[in-house]
């Protein structure tokens, strides 16, 4: 998972200011969709979930881990 999220740019403070990447050679950037993928050995998808949520004071609650436990548990098990 180290080597995945070292791919994932971060950001911090107040501010949220994005911390720049180093990459080496041929790597990319990873960039979260809010997809839950699983994969075989292979690198197959086996299961794809994806959840669309429409935060703010009249829609939905912001993602957070209740919401991805539900969706792991309903769609990939």
């Amino acid at each position: 998972m180290e080597k995945y999220e070292a791919l994932i740019a971060k950001y911090e403070g107040p501010e949220m200011k994005r911390v720049p990447l180093t990459l080496q050679g041929d790597e990319k950037e990873i960039i979260p969709t809010g997809r839950l993928v699983h994969l075989n050995a292979d690198g197959n998808i086996l299961n794809e979930a994806q959840k669309i949520i429409y935060p703010g004071s009249n829609g939905d609650a912001w993602w957070d881990a209740p919401q991805l436990l539900e969706q792991v548990k309903h769609t990939m098990v």
